[in-house]
């Protein structure tokens, strides 16, 4: 016989699907797990879902019976979707292979549920759920992931460290792409955007061939002004405050030759991040008390080796203290007690150095926040975490990382945002 439809098709999956509910308890995974009593709950539970989705799979395999896994509702679905689900007399009975399923189903489901209820009821703050990061540069990803290598050719000020940079919030990584006031105007192929007359006579040489001092300096008065724009709509107020000689400059040397750029095109990447990987970052808005073990782990070596703690002082009040005295001596006053005080302790440790004091004077300096990701990324410290600025007086909500292990950013999975 055929049940009717309409209420089986509805609700045929009143909780949660396994692939629905996992990417939950991923997420809240992350900021639960160091709360008290969470981890053991979550891994309890873990323990006993597995357990029963593998009995709960095996039996199905070996009844070669059709049921959707963590379905209530039991039978078999007819060959048409629409038309409900199938039953004989026999499926109804208490120990069918049907109702030994369901119950199964049910079975399997509780844990998952248990700590899904757990997680309701114990909210992740907003900003610190895992999730997708985004990158926004004018450059391409040749390689289709972030080449380290590149850190410091561009334009980018690198404040909070060197590696390359993602943000939680995708407007912020869309600020860095390529906007109106990066276009220009081109002459000969040239960029025209400098005021200074020797770069300007260095850079057309053959537009000042054989022309007097006077115009030359016209033409110097000329560029200079249109180097100053970089919109079309803009350039037009120039020409309007252009004199005699400088209008006649402009339309016998440079008008019909020089060409508006566009804005140039850009790229906004799309990358999933590890929560795991974020956990191990060093938090460069956190005191040492709240940094990860990793990072505590790794400073005390180092003050081992700046002899701020001797080889036995495994303490934490000795770490407390002896972390105090090396930021009074190598941080800025500015940065207290936090990561960023880490990252220019570890900067200044390397170039003060006797390795590095002693090395050829003719080999160019190293930038400090370069050779501080170089050692974190060697002590397993993938990164560095930050707060927005959206987020900074708050002191809560979304972040920025920078990321410096070239083996996390080879195997981030990237695509481009829509």
């Amino acid at each position: 016989m055929v049940m009717p439809n309409t209420f089986l098709t509805q609700r045929r999956r009143p909780f949660l699907a396994q692939e629905e509910l996992l990417p939950l308890l991923q997420q809240v995974q992350s900021y639960h797990r160091n709360q008290s009593g969470a981890q053991q709950l979550y891994q309890q539970n873990m323990a006993e879902q597995a357990r029963g989705e593998a009995d709960y799979r095996r039996r199905v395999a070996e009844d070669k019976v059709g049921i959707e896994p963590y379905s209530l509702f039991l039978g078999r679905q007819t060959e048409d979707p629409s038309a409900g689900f199938e039953f004989a007399p026999a499926d109804l009975w208490p120990g069918s292979a049907v109702v030994k399923k369901g119950l199964l189903a049910t079975a399997a489901a509780i844990p998952s549920l248990m700590y899904w209820n757990y997680a309701r009821k114990n909210p992740v703050p907003s900003g610190m759920l895992g999730g997708p990061a985004f990158h926004g540069t004018p450059h391409k990803w040749e390689s289709g992931v972030p080449d380290l290598s590149k850190v410091g050719t561009g334009e980018g000020a690198q404040a909070y460290g060197h590696g390359i940079y993602f943000a939680e919030k995708e407007g912020v990584a869309k600020s860095y792409l390529p906007n109106e006031e990066d276009a220009s105007f081109l002459l000969d192929g040239k960029k025209v955007d400098t005021p200074w007359t020797s770069e300007i006579r260095e850079r057309w040489p053959d537009l000042y061939s054989g022309l007097s001092e006077e115009r030359a300096e016209v033409l110097d008065v000329v560029l200079a002004n249109i180097g100053q724009v970089s919109a079309e709509g803009d350039l037009i107020h120039v020409l309007n405050n252009f004199n005699g000689p400088e209008r006649q400059i402009y339309s016998t040397l440079i008008e019909k030759k020089l060409v508006h750029s566009g804005v140039p095109t850009g790229n906004l990447y799309k990358v999933d991040i590890p929560d795991a990987e974020i956990d191990r970052m060093l938090d460069y808005d956190a005191p040492l008390k709240n940094q990860n073990d990793l990072v505590k782990e790794m400073l005390r070596d180092v003050l081992k080796e700046m002899k701020f703690l001797g080889p036995n002082d495994n303490g934490p009040r000795q770490l407390t203290s002896a972390w105090k005295a090396a930021r009074m001596q190598y941080a800025d006053m500015n940065d207290g007690d936090t990561g960023a005080a880490i990252y220019r302790v570890l900067g200044s440790r390397n170039t003060s150095s006797v390795e590095y004091l002693s090395r050829d004077p003719s080999l160019p300096s190293v930038d400090p926040r370069k050779l501080a990701s170089e050692y974190l990324a060697s002590k397993g410290i993938p990164g560095i975490k930050y707060l927005d600025q959206g987020s900074r007086d708050a002191n809560k909500g979304t972040r920025n990382f920078v990321v410096f292990d070239e083996e996390l950013l080879n195997k981030l999975k990237v695509g481009e945002a829509e």
